[in-house]
């Protein structure tokens, strides 16, 4: 299940709301969210146009990754892989949710949390090891 992930942010390396009052809440999750940048440990990566593609969609509770890749720099982009995920609002903060993956039932065993800023979404995963990676998404 970490290969998922790691996959996830290591390629991005190298809709619609539920309901008219949704839409008009800032700190919604629910919608499209287009990738803007990456880091790791902190330090940010480039990230092709091919790799801008990438996008994932919220709602109920579920979610998808949209992946984007090409096989050369020079290939066409096309869609590499949709991952399924879960996500749960933390109840506390309104802006803050906790992102779940689970492949062949089994669920990963970092912590992936997403904060909603607005129009900006922050994706920040620790793994189990200490690493951390953070994916910023802006509203579609």
């Amino acid at each position: 299940m970490k290969k998922i992930i790691y996959l996830f942010f290591a390629l991005l390396l190298f809709s619609c709301s539920k309901d008219d009052d949704k839409s008009n809440d800032l700190n919604s999750i629910e919608g499209r969210w287009n990738l803007l940048s990456n880091s790791e440990q902190g330090g940010s990566s480039e990230l092709s146009s091919c790799d801008l593609a990438s996008y994932m969609t919220l709602a109920n509770g579920l979610g998808d990754f949209y992946i984007y890749r090409a096989d050369s720099s020079t290939a066409p982009c096309t869609l590499g892989e949709v991952q399924a995920f879960s996500y749960s609002a933390d109840g506390i903060r309104s802006n803050t949710y906790y992102l779940t993956l689970t492949q062949d039932n089994e669920t990963d065993d970092g912590e992936i949390v997403m904060k909603v800023n607005g129009n900006s979404l922050t994706m920040t995963e620790t793994t189990y090891n200490g690493d951390v990676y953070t994916s910023t998404l802006i509203r579609d």
